[in-house]
């Protein structure tokens, strides 16, 4: 925790990463993330604003988990997914939202794990 992180925000980022242990990713409504953080702050007008989500989410960088969408950019009705970082599952996500020439030839390392070589379809006689 820094000077400036409330000691609630770290201990949300506490309770994620335990939910989290053991597994590849999680699944989250963000109004669940809220409503954790209002128990943990006494709050319960607490809203996670933009300051807020980016506040959260160093916290849980911190404890190496990452969370996608950003919290910055949802809404309540939203759902997050939280994984951890430098996994094939962070690997992919950065693969899929930086579209590149340099991503494009991770991406088609992926694919060929999961699906095998590509081969064109046969045509079919006429």
């Amino acid at each position: 925790m820094t000077d400036n992180q409330p000691l609630h925000l770290s201990l949300l980022a506490r309770e994620l990463a335990n939910e989290l242990a053991g597994k590849a990713f999680l699944s989250l409504e963000r109004l669940a993330i809220t409503r954790r953080l209002r128990a943990l702050s006494g709050k319960n007008t607490t809203r996670i604003k933009a300051v807020m989500a980016r506040r959260i989410e160093q916290e849980l960088s911190k404890l190496g988990i990452r969370c996608f969408p950003s919290l910055a950019t949802t809404t309540t009705g939203a759902t997050i997914r939280l994984f951890h970082q430098n996994t094939v599952a962070a690997e992919l996500l950065e693969v899929l939202i930086d579209p590149s020439p340099r991503t494009d030839r991770q991406l088609a390392v992926f694919t060929m794990k999961v699906k095998g070589p590509w081969r064109r379809p046969a045509r079919a006689s006429a």
